[in-house]
């Protein structure tokens, strides 16, 4: 499994207009040939709805996209914040 910690370097990105969210601590767990659940927490500065992490992305070490996942509410009282992205396929 060494290829998959490279993958979680990468893991986050925000799509907001707002800076970049620190990934704080990243869990991977292994189920199967090629399925992955990624815990992870962020912190970012949520300011309300119009400017938040809004979702997250994984790509490959070589920046292929491989899987995303949206955040549905901004976390502007909860920081940092977990959220888990269960059962990815990544082949």
């Amino acid at each position: 499994m060494p290829g998959i910690y490279a993958l979680v370097l990468l893991l986050f990105s925000v799509l907001a207009h707002a800076d970049q969210a620190d990934v704080l601590n990243v869990e991977v767990t292994s189920y199967g040939v090629s399925r992955y659940s990624f815990k992870v927490t962020v912190q970012h500065g949520d300011t309300g709805w119009d400017q938040y992490a809004d979702a997250m992305v994984i790509f490959t070490e070589d920046d292929n996209y491989l899987f995303a996942s949206n955040l549905q509410h901004p976390h502007v009282k909860v920081q940092p914040f977990t959220r888990s992205l269960p059962n990815v396929p990544i082949t």
